[in-house]
């Protein structure tokens, strides 16, 4: 116990017989003793995508190179709910959520915040800006982007955007029509 007065013969006994033991303290049980310091909850998009997948494995891999337990709940919009994964997220007193859905929207946030969880955003921004988030620069990528195939002379351009109401691909859509003339635009655009 950090700041607690062990004798030093006591402590070198007690930690010779724990590593004789092969004992391990319970990390699981420290993070819930410590009231929500170490454990992180992530809800994530579909796994099975693998840009989702990439995501999951660094920032899980992150979170264990800083000591810190991750859970992730998978979230569904269309199937599952948010307060299904914000009540597991309490039940392991989680200290912080990282949302990293597609759908993640002001409904989703709230029920984080009501429920007493700290949320912090991935690849989204918080519908509220108040919580912390990191993204790529996706309407200045989208507007580059553009801006390189009208440089380069292309006259038909389509854009292929992902799952309507998307975050990210309303973000990278509006950068595309903010650079591309309407001329160069290949109707219709596909979602």
């Amino acid at each position: 116990t950090p700041g607690a007065f062990v004798h030093p013969k006591t402590r070198q006994r007690i930690l010779r017989t724990a590593a004789r033991l092969g004992y391990e303290p319970n990390a699981i049980a420290q993070a819930l003793t410590g009231r929500r310091g170490r454990i992180v909850g992530i809800i994530m998009g579909d796994l099975q995508n693998p840009f989702h997948a990439t995501i999951h494995s660094a920032v899980t891999a992150a979170l264990h190179a800083r000591d810190l337990i991750p859970i992730t709940a998978p979230f569904d919009p269309v199937h599952g709910s948010i307060d299904a994964a914000a009540a597991t997220f309490r039940r392991y007193q989680v200290g912080a959520v990282l949302l990293t859905s597609m759908q993640v929207g002001a409904e989703m946030t709230d029920t984080c915040r009501k429920a007493g969880l700290r949320p912090a955003f991935l690849n989204r921004s918080d519908p509220a800006g108040e919580a912390p988030a990191v993204s790529a620069a996706l309407l200045d990528g989208a507007r580059r982007a553009a801006e390189h195939l009208v440089a380069r002379g292309c006259k038909r351009i389509a854009i292929l955007d992902g799952p309507p109401g998307s975050w990210t691909t309303e973000t990278r859509r509006a950068g595309h029509l903010a650079r591309l003339p309407a001329a160069c635009l290949a109707p219709p655009t596909i979602p």
